[in-house]
């Protein structure tokens, strides 16, 4: 084997591994971009979540970018998706929660509730985060009455008669959780999943990110 043929077969090898390394870290890059490169993240203001009882838990935000010091405003709301009147069965089918969620204040029974976690999931893998403890007002609570059995939701609203002790009331199925600000202090360069969930196990996610 003269010198040439040496030489022109190390260059073969080195070729074919070059090529092997570029390979393995393209595939590499494929498999991992979509959990480490933020340009996968999205960010919405809005999102909304069909329930098989005709229903549909929505979420919203105030906005998705913010600047430190900047507040955010998370609205979660139950909207019937019936043309009529809608009755339905209580639950108690809490993806988490209820405790740890802003729920409505002195009011048992409430279906609804939101927070917030730091860190980017989905509804594939928010049971991986943990909520950040928002304190709850001090408040002298009236006397609780019972927790509705039903929601007897109207058409195509927000709105729902409960039965409480055999008292009828309205509620308006909605509810506002306001954060950052001089609250709440949000990290700068942080992103942050805010949650909705209902007791019926429906679970509505948005995500914003605060910007340094």
């Amino acid at each position: 084997m003269t010198a040439d043929d040496v030489s022109y077969r190390r260059s073969v090898r080195n070729t074919i591994i070059v090529i092997a390394v570029m390979v393995t870290v393209i595939a590499a890059a494929l498999f991992m971009s979509p959990l480490v490169n933020p340009l996968h993240e999205q960010f919405n203001s809005t999102t909304s979540v069909a329930s098989p009882y005709g229903l549909s838990l929505n979420l919203r935000l105030n906005g998705t970018q913010l600047s430190v010091g900047d507040g955010e405003r998370i609205t979660a709301w139950l909207n019937s998706t019936s043309s009529q009147v809608a009755s339905v069965a209580a639950a108690d089918s809490w993806a988490l929660g209820p405790q740890g969620l802003w729920t409505r204040i002195c009011t048992n029974g409430w279906p609804l509730g939101v927070g917030y976690m730091a860190g980017y999931y989905t509804t594939d893998n928010y049971s991986l985060g943990s909520l950040v403890p928002v304190p709850m007002p001090v408040v002298g609570c009236p006397v609780q009455t019972g927790a509705p059995d039903y929601f007897l939701f109207q058409s195509r609203n927000s709105t729902a008669i409960v039965s409480l002790n055999g008292v009828l009331a309205k509620w308006n199925l909605t509810v506002t959780l306001d954060i950052g600000g001089p609250q709440l202090g949000l990290q700068h360069g942080s992103v942050y999943t805010a949650i909705a969930i209902d007791e019926w196990g429906d679970v509505a996610v948005a995500h914003f990110r605060v910007n340094r």
